[in-house]
């Protein structure tokens, strides 16, 4: 193996690059967001975030969200760099936000948000309960505390893997590689009202 280019970033970033049609996007300890051609390491753009970030950036078709962990959740233009959203949401990123089409599902709070991703425009994401007797009416889905989580979705399905934090995680980070109180496995289908 031989160096082909290298980029610099902020002193204990440990976050994850990602890439997508030949272009690396990362960010940094510093929240400096940048997207790097795979090729020869050229600068295509690079944002500033204004929060330090540590996970990996989520990347869609026409946008790239980055989940902060001072809470901040910026989603830029994929193209461009510009900033079109940015806000402060109740709880730090442990986790990657996930895009669902034209839309962001992230945690505000313990609360799962739906944000349309062009305008920032939120609100809860909801899901129902099957019964032997019917469907219930959907409900907004939460988390028993604060959010650290794991967020997938296949045809179809969200699937939310919960795991359980020590108390007050969102003013002290204190996260076990395993974890002695469990947690949870949610599978979940949208309400009929999300599938379209």
């Amino acid at each position: 193996m031989r160096e082909v280019w290298k980029v610099p970033v902020a002193k204990f970033t440990d976050s994850t690059p990602a890439v997508d049609g030949g272009i690396v996007y990362l960010a940094d300890q510093k929240g400096t967001a940048r997207a790097v051609r795979v090729a020869d390491g050229k600068e295509v753009w690079k944002a500033e975030l204004a929060d330090e970030f540590s996970r990996c950036p989520v990347v869609g078709p026409k946008h790239i969200a980055f989940g902060c962990r001072g809470g901040t959740l910026a989603v830029l233009d994929r193209e461009t760099g510009k900033s079109l959203w940015s806000r402060k949401v109740r709880s730090r990123f442990d986790y990657e936000p996930l895009i669902l089409g034209e839309r962001l599902l992230y945690f505000k709070g313990r609360a799962a948000m739906l944000a349309n991703l062009a305008d920032g425009k939120e609100k809860p994401f909801q899901y129902a309960v099957r019964t032997p007797v019917g469907t219930q009416s959907p409900v907004p889905f939460t988390l028993p505390q604060d959010p650290v989580v794991s967020i997938g979705y296949a045809k179809g399905h969200l699937i939310v893997v919960d795991r359980a934090a020590d108390v007050w995680h969102d003013r002290l980070y204190i996260n076990h590689p395993w974890h002695p109180t469990g947690g949870s496995f949610t599978v979940l289908a949208p309400a009929e009202e999300e599938k379209r």
